[in-house]
Parts: structure tokens; C-alpha cells; sequence
């Protein structure tokens, strides 16, 4: 079986236990479904947590004001985005940046939904009991 195929499948899974649970799961539960299936090369492991660490640092640049300068094109090269020349490195990453902004503005969205939903039921429930 593929990669793929496994995390969909463990995707799946995690999905299936959160919504038994009222849409929630605790890591470490999260964590012992994936276990059975986890397998690891300890080389590549290390490679990873390398990676990870290099990743890391990276984001936490910042210029005076606070606001993070580095980030990544697809070309797995970090770029400063106050000090770069290149034009197509600057549009590629506002592309990025916007796609992920609108991802959080649709959880955004989704968040207000299902708490307006909540309230409404608080409410029907405060209403009947008195």
C-alpha cells in the first residue's frame, strides 16, 4: 500500500473515532491508532528531525516590528521577503500566503457557524426549562 493510501486511511480512522466521540479526540488517542501502522527508518528519522529543526528556526525570523521575513518557495528555498529581488519569488509567496489565509478565514466562518448553532441550542434548552 502507498503512503498516500495509509494516511488516508489513518485520516479515515481519526475521522471515524472523532465523530463516536461528539467530534473530538485526544491526541494521545490519535496518537495509539497511528502507532500499529507507523514504521520508521532510524536514518531518515534523524534527516526528518533535522529538517524539522531547520524548518523551525527559519520561521521564527522577524524583522524590528515582530513580523516573520522568511518563507518558503517551491523550490525548497527560504526567501527574506523585505530584502529580495526577485519579482516572481514575491508573487509566488503572496499566492501562498492567500491561499492559507483563506483557509483560515473558511474555519473562521466555520467556527462562527457551529457556535451560533450551539447558542442557538443553549437557548432553546434555557427556554424550555423555565
Amino acid at each position: 500500500m502507498l503512503k498516500k493510501d495509509i494516511n488516508n486511511k489513518l485520516k479515515d480512522v481519526i475521522k471515524t473515532k472523532m465523530d463516536e466521540m461528539d467530534g473530538k479526540i485526544p491526541f494521545e488517542e490519535a496518537k495509539e491508532l497511528i502507532r500499529p501502522h507507523f514504521m520508521y527508518d532510524t536514518s531518515k528519522l534523524i534527516e526528518k528531525a533535522l529538517e524539522a529543526k531547520t524548518r523551525s528556526i527559519i520561521r521564527t525570523l522577524r524583522d524590528a516590528d515582530g513580523v516573520r521575513i522568511a518563507f518558503s518557495n517551491d523550490e525548497s528555498m527560504y526567501i527574506d521577503i523585505g530584502k529580495t529581488l526577485d519579482m516572481e519569488d514575491l508573487v509566488g509567496i503572496e499566492q501562498q500566503l492567500r491561499r492559507k489565509l483563506n483557509g483560515l478565514k473558511k474555519a473562521l466562518k466555520k467556527i462562527r457557524q457551529q457556535k451560533r448553532e450551539l447558542k442557538g441550542q443553549i437557548d432553546l434548552f434555557e427556554s424550555d426549562v423555565n
